[in-house]
């Protein structure tokens, strides 16, 4: 007999289809040249990252900056896996699952949520190049919460399934003579499939200089229009559907071999509405197969 699909069975189903991946990833592929810019067939890269983001204060509705009432603030630990798989010369399988520890509190109130968040998975379609220096793809992904609409999984996302399609642009040159820089310009957005949404629209800009072999630094912006007809805002980050924000980051990185680096980055939200006034730090390890 067939099994009804429910919310339940569609995380257990993507669940072992994102583990059976990441472990393909991770143990079945042989170890790729350094460089391999799109992933080549058969060939992995996974990124481990660390995050921590703090907010004592939020823009209201009107972008207006103001204290947490009543002395709180909200707090968020992350670590996310993400992989890109080689599957022919112009696509690739992308994935990524992140486990999330959140908390939001004042002097009345404490919410804590901690579990495995929204995770992705999709392809990655590499349309053109040229001369090998400027990459133009274009990447589809659907979200699946891996968790549950209880009191624990309350503050860890929308607990709604959605898509997620955009435009990566990515290029490369020559500055001086002797250094090298990169650059990526990402443009899309994404549908929660809940009633109140939301809809977001999502933008990314980059540029990085490789200060020798082994160490780069970049500099990043990048924003989120987020539209709902769920106006509330109580301060749970977490929870908001209609907000807005413009963030930049500073990042470095190190490379320990020709295939393992690693990646320091701070950031901080300068402006926004109905979202916190925060600073974000990310620690990433990535290894190409």
């Amino acid at each position: 007999m067939y099994q009804k699909l429910t919310l339940k069975n569609y995380r257990a189903i993507f669940l072992n289809l994102l583990t059976a991946i990441v472990l393909l990833g991770v143990f079945g592929i042989q170890k790729a040249e350094a460089g391999a810019w799109p992933v080549r067939p058969g060939k992995v890269l996974v990124s481990l990252t660390g995050s921590y983001f703090n907010a004592n204060q939020i823009w209201d509705k009107y972008g207006k900056k103001t204290d947490y009432p009543d002395g709180g603030y909200y707090r968020s630990y992350g670590l996310s896996l993400y992989a890109e798989i080689g599957v022919s010369r112009n696509l690739t399988i992308v994935t990524s699952i992140p486990y999330i520890s959140n908390t939001f509190t004042n002097n009345t109130y404490k919410s804590t949520g901690s579990g495995l968040g929204d995770a992705e998975i999709g392809g990655r379609i590499y349309i053109t190049n040229i001369k090998f220096k400027f990459y133009l793809a274009a990447q589809g992904t659907i979200i699946v919460p891996m968790y549950t609409n209880n009191t624990n999984g309350r503050n860890l996302g929308y607990q709604a399934f959605g898509t997620d399609a955009k435009i990566i642009g990515s290029g490369s040159g020559k500055m001086g003579g002797t250094k090298s820089f990169y650059y990526t310009v990402e443009l899309g957005g994404r549908q929660y499939s809940s009633g109140e949404g939301p809809l977001q629209l999502r933008g990314t800009a980059s540029f990085g200089l490789n200060l020798d072999p082994k160490n780069q630094i970049a500099l990043s912006g990048n924003g989120v229009y987020s539209s709902s007809d769920d106006k509330n805002f109580t301060g749970n980050i977490a929870q908001v559907k209609d907000f807005s924000y413009v963030q930049a980051s500073i990042n470095g990185g190190h490379s320990f071999t020709k295939d393992f680096s690693m990646f320091v980055g701070y950031s901080q939200f300068f402006v926004g509405r109905n979202t916190g006034v925060g600073s974000n730090f990310t620690v990433s390890l990535v290894n190409k197969f």
